[in-house]
């Protein structure tokens, strides 16, 4: 997947900047909120891509100090324009403790995704509050989109079998955080997260119970095909210790 992503040139998070007002209101609240008490907040997003989220804080941002991390440097010359430090290292390697971490529709892409949650997890400050925003792939009968290139016969096969796992962790289960070994986007064209090979699911979370508090925050939405999205296809957290 490094390769991929070192190699690949119409990649839209290479393209132009990222804006994700919707899923950066609720950390700017925080923000606004430890800045009113006089607080300055490190602030750390993973996988920033062509992040827009420092020029969404407006005069928020003298109060922030912004640090960004990927696993490529293509997007080195626009993010140093935005951030006070970058960082091209896995996130295992990341160090500092930091107010808030977050990404936006990154989780899906992490090929280590409970190794990366606790890495995560240990920069955190105490207080701090770890935001995580992706796709979620734990709806009966919904297929990944980074296994819409196989037979339809071998998708519903797939289908029945990964619901059955979702039901099995969903009853108690250990949580296993599945991973895709040879997605879409490694023998077709790229389309829209063909590269999506953590196939997340809100259950997997469990695995921080009880030693950290899950919040999910709900976007708002219009219209009833918005809601179910947002319900059912969307994982958008705040983590926190106890």
């Amino acid at each position: 997947m490094h390769e991929f992503y070192a190699a690949i040139e119409d990649y839209d998070a290479y393209a132009e900047s990222s804006r994700q007002p919707v899923f950066w209101e609720p950390i700017k609240r925080e923000l606004e909120e430890r800045a009113a008490r006089g607080k300055r907040s490190r602030v750390l997003e993973f996988g920033a891509g062509r992040t827009g989220f420092a020029e969404y804080l407006g005069p928020l941002r003298e109060h922030v100090e912004f640090h960004v991390q990927d696993i490529t440097d293509r997007n080195r010359d626009d993010l140093a324009r935005k951030a006070d430090k970058l960082v091209f290292e896995p996130l295992e390697r990341v160090e500092g403790a930091y107010d808030i971490i977050f990404s936006t529709f990154v989780w899906e892409h992490l090929s280590r995704p409970r190794a990366s949650l606790f890495a995560l997890l240990r920069l955190l400050a105490p207080g701090g509050s770890l935001y995580l925003a992706s796709p979620r792939y734990d709806l009966p009968g919904y297929v990944p989109p980074s296994a819409r290139h196989l037979p339809r016969a071998r998708q519903l096969a797939l289908s029945s079998w990964l619901s059955a796992r979702r039901l099995r962790v969903a009853l108690g289960g250990a949580p296993e955080f599945l991973l895709h070994a040879a997605p879409a986007c490694l023998s077709v064209p790229w389309f829209r997260d063909a590269d999506a090979i953590h196939w997340v699911s809100r259950f997997d979370l469990r695995v921080l119970e009880p030693e950290y508090r899950i919040e999910d925050i709900h976007v708002p939405v219009s219209g009833f095909k918005q809601w179910v999205w947002a319900r059912f296809a969307l994982l958008f957290v705040r983590i926190r210790r106890r």
